[in-house]
């Protein structure tokens, strides 16, 4: 018996001098080590008219207001006011540069043969759309032609001032209208 729990007493010592040795093999005793972090960032992008533009403050707090602004669908014009301002605003954060536009026709009416030209004044510059205007390309803001990296948001002023001669002159209708697809372009 004493020769067994003599065996065992060997067996036991000599398995904690394996299981010790295992558990240094990994170490490498390296005074660095190298972390790499990594993430993705998706393509956000947005283009909304509204009745306020978004200038000054942080990129963070332009980003909110961007977010937080109600876009305009409709308006609505009246003997009173043939003038309406609103702001084009944007944000991209797509590498190349943004471009916004869209083609202009008159207000026409669905029911009579009557239409409504009317400009378009975007820094100081006006750009009419006479009533037998087929579509006129407009440019509401270009960022120019080189490159631009990184987020941004922007707002450019315009103004729609509708011709006072052609809508005293109209036939009467509530359905005058016209409709703009305005298109944000990124430009690679």
């Amino acid at each position: 018996m004493k020769k067994t729990i003599a065996i065992l007493l060997v067996l036991v010592i000599g398995m904690v001098g394996v299981w010790a040795a295992s558990i240094y093999d990994d170490l490498d005793n390296d005074t660095e080590e190298i972390l790499t972090l990594t993430t993705t960032i998706d393509a956000r992008y947005g283009l909304k008219i509204a009745n306020e533009g978004i200038f000054g403050g942080s990129l963070g707090q332009k980003i909110a207001a961007f977010i937080g602004l109600k876009p305009i669908k409709t308006v609505l014009f009246s003997e009173s006011d043939l003038t309406e301002t609103l702001y084009m605003n944007y944000l991209n954060n797509q590498k190349g540069y943004v471009t916004i536009s869209t083609s202009m026709t008159p207000m026409v009416s669905s029911t009579g043969s009557d239409s409504i030209g009317y400009k378009v004044t975007i820094d100081g510059t006006d750009t009419e759309v006479s009533k037998s205007e087929t579509g006129k390309l407009i440019t509401f803001f270009s960022e120019g032609s080189a490159a631009v990296t990184g987020m941004r948001v922007a707002s450019k002023e315009f103004i729609i001032t509708m011709d006072s001669d052609e809508w005293m002159a109209a036939s009467a209708g509530a359905d005058y209208e016209t409709t703009w697809t305005v298109t944000l372009t990124n430009n690679t």
